[in-house]
Formats: C-alpha cells, sequence, structure tokens
C-alpha cells in the first residue's frame, strides 16, 4: 500500500496518538488523547485522507494540567464554573449524537461526539467556551456504511473506508466482467461499484414430441419467457410458459410438460354409427384430441348395442372401441290390435302386450315379448277369432 499522510507534527509532548506510526494509508484513523493528569482540547481523532492531509487537522490538539480539576478533588469541591453557560450542541449531520446529552452545559465542559449509524468524520470532543459557544475543531459529520450487494458472497454492512473482495453467487456474475474485485466503501457507496447480474439461461430442455416456439442463441436473458407446443396435433398437458429466473433456471421445468397424443377413429362394421365428439360437437371426424369424449348414435335415432361413449387418453380409447362395437340395433314397433299398437320399443326392450279390446280379438303368443333387432320375440300378434282360425 503506497502511504498517504506522514505522521502528525504536533510538538505537544503530552499528546498520545493511537495508532502511533511514521506514516499511514488512505482512510486511516487515529485516536488523540493526552498523558494522565492532563485534558484535551481539539479533535479526539482524524483520518489520513487520499490526498496527504488529516481531518480533522491533529496539529491543533492540546493538553493542559488538569489543575483545577485536582485541586477540587483534594478540597473535595466543585470549582465553580465561570462564563456563560452553553446550550445542546447542534449539527447539520442528523445521525451525530453526542454524549452526555442535556440541555445546557457550563464552561470547559466536554462532549463526545458519535454517530447513531456509520462513521464519525470530524472533532469527535467539544469544548464548551466562556461566551456560550462550542469548540470543535472540525464539524462532526457521520459518513454511511456500505451494504453487501445482493447475490454477491458477502452479506452485512461494512463501515466507512472498509475494503471487500468481492465475487457473485453462482447463476450471477459482476456487472465490470471480472470474476472477483477489491471494492472501498466510500460514505454509503462501493468504489468502484458492484452489482451482481444474472448471467442467464441455458436454451431450455423439452421432451420428445415437445418443441420451443421462436428459440434464441444462448443466453436467455433474466426474465426471458419461452412458449412451448406440442409437434403436430398432440395436445399439450402442462405449463405453456417458462420463465427464466435469478439463479439461471428455468420456473417451470420445461421437461414437466406432455404431449399428448390424439386418438384414431376406428372402422365400425355398422355403418349406421355416428360418433360425435363432447367438446366440439362436430361428428364424423378422423381424430380425436386427447381429454376428448366420443358419444355414439345410430341413424333414424334407432338402439345403440354396446359402449355409448368412449374416451380418448394419450392415443387409446377407453373403452376399447372398434369392428362390432358398437353396433345399431333396429327398434320394433307394436303389433296392430294392441291397445298401444304403434308404439316404438328398442332393442332388448320387453313388453306384456294386450289386446285393444274389440269383441272376439284373441292374442296369440305372449304375453311378453322381447325385442330383438326389430322382431318381437316370441312372435305375437293380436285378431279375430276368426282370422286366427283362419291364419295360422
Amino acid at each position: 500500500m503506497i502511504s498517504a499522510c506522514a505522521r502528525p507534527t504536533n510538538p505537544d509532548p503530552n499528546l498520545v496518538i493511537d495508532p502511533d506510526k511514521t506514516s499511514y494509508g488512505d482512510w486511516a484513523h487515529i485516536a488523540i488523547s493526552c498523558s494522565p493528569g492532563y485534558e484535551m482540547t481539539g479533535p479526539g481523532s482524524s483520518y489520513c485522507y487520499p490526498d496527504g492531509t488529516w481531518d480533522p487537522n491533529p496539529d491543533i490538539a492540546m493538553c493542559t494540567v488538569e489543575q483545577d480539576v485536582a485541586e477540587s478533588r483534594q478540597n473535595n469541591h466543585r470549582v465553580e464554573p465561570q462564563g456563560v453557560p452553553c446550550p445542546k450542541p447542534t449539527f447539520t449531520d442528523p445521525a451525530v449524537v453526542i454524549t452526555p446529552e442535556q440541555d445546557s452545559y457550563d464552561t470547559h465542559e466536554t462532549v463526545t461526539a458519535s454517530c447513531s449509524s456509520g462513521t464519525l468524520l470530524g472533532d469527535d470532543v467539544g469544548v464548551c467556551l466562556s461566551d456560550g459557544t462550542w469548540e470543535f475543531t472540525s464539524d462532526p459529520s457521520c459518513l454511511s456504511d456500505c451494504h453487501a450487494p445482493p447475490n454477491s458472497n458477502v452479506t452485512g454492512s461494512y463501515a466507512h473506508a472498509s475494503v471487500v473482495a468481492f465475487s457473485c453467487s453462482q447463476g450471477f456474475s459482476l456487472s465490470i466482467g471480472l470474476d472477483s474485485v477489491a471494492s472501498t466503501c466510500v460514505d454509503g457507496a462501493w468504489s468502484p461499484p458492484i452489482a451482481c447480474e444474472s448471467t442467464g439461461c441455458s436454451p431450455p430442455s423439452v421432451p420428445p414430441k415437445a418443441t420451443i416456439e421462436d428459440p434464441q442463441s444462448y443466453p436467455y436473458k433474466y426474465n426471458s419467457r419461452v412458449i412451448m407446443k406440442c409437434i403436430g396435433d398432440r395436445t399439450l398437458s402442462g405449463p405453456a410458459f417458462s420463465y427464466c429466473n435469478k439463479t439461471g433456471q428455468w420456473d417451470p421445468d420445461p421437461m414437466t410438460i406432455k404431449c399428448l397424443d390424439q386418438c384414431v377413429t376406428p372402422p365400425f362394421d355398422d355403418p349406421k354409427i355416428i360418433h360425435t365428439s363432447q367438446l366440439s360437437g362436430s361428428s364424423g371426424q378422423s381424430f380425436y384430441d386427447h381429454s376428448d369424449t366420443i358419444r355414439f348414435s345410430c341413424e333414424g335415432g334407432i338402439f345403440v348395442d354396446g359402449p355409448w361413449k368412449a374416451a380418448c387418453h394419450d392415443g387409446t380409447w377407453f373403452p376399447h372401441i372398434g369392428g362390432h362395437r358398437p353396433v345399431c340395433k333396429n327398434n320394433c314397433t307394436a303389433p296392430e290390435n294392441m291397445l298401444n299398437a304403434g308404439a316404438v320399443f328398442h332393442h332388448s326392450d320387453s313388453h306384456v302386450f294386450e289386446c285393444d279390446g274389440t269383441p272376439g280379438m284373441m292374442r296369440m303368443g305372449g304375453p311378453r315379448s322381447v325385442c330383438k333387432h326389430g322382431v318381437w320375440t316370441p312372435r305375437i300378434r293380436c285378431a279375430l277369432n276368426k282370422d286366427l282360425r283362419s291364419k295360422p
């Protein structure tokens, strides 16, 4: 380190400088006091500035024999102050506090200045003069502490003139382009300035059947967004977006998405089968999307025998459909001369039939019959008695 300041040249032999060296570096701090039996007037501390000067000037400090105090202690009485009392001192810097703190002070009383936060610059001791004014060699002020920048290798606060070696946490780099750097705290600011910036994200990986829309080249900047989509007509399951976070990771992870296949509509043996999408309401599609459900019906509103709906899940129908499943079965009509003649019954419906009550009307077969693909089984009919004899 290159020396900035020489040892103060104050000739007072009773003056004590701590630390006492022949030379001092930038921002070095010394404490100034007097040998026992002496009292001091002037600054109680000083800083070495990079231009080679001390502030406040330590050469104006003076040590005088404590005669009045010593006599006061021997005679066990207080020396009566002379002069005008001093009011409580005020400073331009609100962070400066004094000890002791009271409303007024007698002549020759002293106060010690310190900082509620930060580092004191200037005289730390003031003397009440006989004219009611305060003598401070220089107006005390407080130099602010510096805070460790976010995402760096250190935490907490550092006093003025502190020198800290900085690097950045994983996923971040120094804005000045170096891996590490030493910086000095100068009244609340780092010199040189320190900032840890996100290094960004590598191109995201996605599962098979997925892709990134409009991919960029490395690196993606912090908070960049990518849009994920599926190749072809597959259905995306999971988030459609991912963001580059400050640690250089993609959130949410693009590898958690799934691209689910469509289901192919199988051929049916019965050409009268109609399949209709529950999502879109359209019928007769060759493909249906994952999570869609199709409902089966028959042309003319006739009965569907077998499953009446199926759900698509990642390319597979549940339950299995195709071939003879499902099929359309013809309806049956109640025969003439029945009480409900002409009524329509679906395949597999059963019914107990009665004749319409016409005199001489009789039933052949039944009374219960089941509709099987458009035919009543067993066969049943109602006819006049004479007709039954003539028509077997």
